[in-house]
């Protein structure tokens, strides 16, 4: 009789479960017997929901034993690729058998978007061969903790060290940490208020972020409380410290978990320079207002303003020069204020003009 070639099917039971608001996938992958037709060199599945792919070079097995599953034919093979969309992904565990024998299976490859991440990762064998007896067995893949990519998936590589029955892959979401993208501190340019601004990404099991702030001679105090979004993407925050004092301060930001475990942002100083370190001459002033001040950066300027906070003369200030002077001849009599803005900090003093 003439030998036929297999051809893979495969079906997909897609089993979710919740807990500890993690969630877990199991595909479990096997043949009819009736599938036998033309070979392929590959087998591509997507499940029913999540648009998640498993491609894997085709299957030479013929046997329908049953393998810690219902009675049906497992995939042999010796390594598959996920795509994987319908969340992050933490853990692995590949349920089957070896091909026979005494010979065990591990996993001697692990690769996320074609980067080889083995080294990385948690590898735990328990899949064994039993002199020729088909044993039950695991292989367990834990601290992958890759973030889900809904659009275009995430694809996860697994190599095993020889052909491998496989009846079911499990996928576990990961707990990411947050991670801080970005963090400033800047006073306003009349030394009253400081702002943060901060941005941030991975925020799973988040509750909120606490506004820490000390000073030179004050150890760090909360001065401010904000929920966090506690959803995928990068989010921005703000807020405003309106009890800004004299000198230097630091800041940090807190952010606490749902299981009270904390992430803390790195600190930020801020020098108050306003009205110290900037002088002006004469005062009052008819024509030219000579302005003494710190080194000037690439970017640094001068603004000044109305009672009423209206911008009326704008000038930019000599790279490194300490000192300026400014024709203020065309301002009309009354108070104002100048500011001068040094890239990363500013400064002000109020002057009259005659």
């Amino acid at each position: 009789m003439k030998k036929k070639l297999l051809y893979l099917t495969a079906v997909v039971l897609l089993l979710l479960s919740f807990n500890n608001e993690l969630s877990a996938q199991t595909v479990q992958l096997y043949r009819q017997a009736g599938d036998i037709t033309d070979a392929a060199t590959s087998f591509t599945y997507t499940t029913s929901s999540g648009g998640d792919v498993i491609t894997y070079p085709a299957s030479t097995t013929t046997s329908s034993s049953n393998i810690c599953a219902p009675a049906v034919r497992r995939v042999q093979l010796a390594s598959f690729n996920l795509n994987y969309k319908s969340g992050s992904v933490g853990n692995i565990v590949i349920s089957g058998n070896s091909s026979g024998g005494t010979s065990s299976r591990t996993v001697t490859a692990v690769t996320v978007n074609g980067v080889n991440v083995t080294a990385d990762v948690t590898i735990v064998t328990t899949i064994a061969g039993n002199g020729g007896t088909l044993d039950c067995g695991n292989i367990t893949i834990t601290g992958l903790n890759v973030a889900q990519n809904a659009t275009t998936g995430v694809n996860i590589g697994i190599t095993f060290d020889g052909n491998t029955r496989v009846n079911t892959i499990s996928i576990s979401s990961a707990t990411l940490p947050l991670d801080f993208l970005s963090f400033t501190a800047k006073p306003d340019a009349f030394g009253k208020t400081v702002d943060l601004n901060w941005s941030t990404t991975n925020e799973v099991n988040t509750k909120n972020f606490e506004i820490q702030k000390r000073t030179d001679s004050s150890d760090f105090t909360t001065i401010g409380n904000l929920p966090s979004k506690n959803v995928a993407g990068v989010h921005h925050y703000s807020f405003t410290d309106n009890t800004s004092n004299p000198g230097n301060s630091y800041y940090r930001i807190v952010q606490y978990d749902n299981d009270g475990a904390s992430t803390i942002s790195k600190i930020v100083a801020v020098t108050n320079k306003a009205a110290v370190g900037l002088s002006v001459y004469p005062n009052p002033v008819e024509e030219t207002l000579n302005v003494k001040h710190a080194a000037a950066n690439a970017s640094a300027s001068f603004k000044i303003l109305t009672a009423d906070g209206r911008t009326v003369l704008q000038s930019a200030a000599g790279v490194s020069s300490t000192s300026s002077s400014i024709n203020v001849s065309q301002l009309t009599s009354g108070a104002y204020l100048l500011i001068f803005d040094n890239q990363t900090d500013s400064s002000s003093i109020k002057f009259v003009k005659k």
